[in-house]
């Protein structure tokens, strides 16, 4: 397990390694590909309006997650509880 630790080092996918460089988060990644192909911005303002495209399209994806979930919800009368910290357990650590 700590093999994978140092592959997915926020516990996450995707994780893209690119000439022996891993790199995790997806806009991580974009801007790691960018600046590797010379579409980051010739300078300060070129680079602050490709930021500003990525922070919008992310916050885009968030919203209409976000949306879809609200949505979801609603169309479910009792939902169950998926949020593990709040359920109950009868294993220890020492059983992994």
């Amino acid at each position: 397990m700590k093999a994978d630790a140092a592959l997915f080092p926020f516990g996450q996918l995707p994780v893209m390694e690119d000439e022996g460089v891993l790199v995790s988060q997806s806009n991580a990644m974009l801007r790691h590909l960018g600046r590797k192909h010379a579409l980051a911005g010739a300078g300060l303002a070129q680079q602050a309006a490709v930021d500003v495209l990525l922070d919008g399209a992310e916050a885009i994806k968030v919203s209409s997650a976000t949306s879809l979930i609200d949505r979801l919800k609603q169309k479910i009368p009792n939902p169950p509880n998926n949020n593990l910290a709040e359920q109950p357990t009868n294993h220890s650590l020492t059983n992994y």
